[in-house]
């Protein structure tokens, strides 16, 4: 899987109990895009047509001046959740 599986974190601490919500295991930063697609070590070149589809994503991402650690708007998130699941 490409993305981080994180089935839940804690969302803070309300009447000195902690409270544990799901989160949505497919939100993605830029962040964590990049960082997925740096891990990729590929030194003959045969992920290429992979890597190129998460490289051309990050360039959108550029392009829509987010922020390192800001969610991904729907229609990116939508657009990177069909990435994956082409090549998974």
């Amino acid at each position: 899987m490409l993305l981080p599986t994180a089935s839940s974190s804690l969302q803070g601490i309300k009447n000195n109990t902690a409270q544990i919500q799901p989160t949505d295991v497919t939100a993605s930063t830029k962040g964590r895009v990049l960082a997925t697609t740096a891990s990729i070590l590929d030194p003959l070149g045969l992920l290429s047509p992979f890597v190129i589809v998460y490289k051309i994503f990050l360039q959108k991402m550029w392009q829509d001046q987010l922020q390192w650690e800001e969610l991904l708007p729907a229609h990116l998130q939508k657009r990177m959740n069909s990435a994956a699941s082409d090549y998974l």
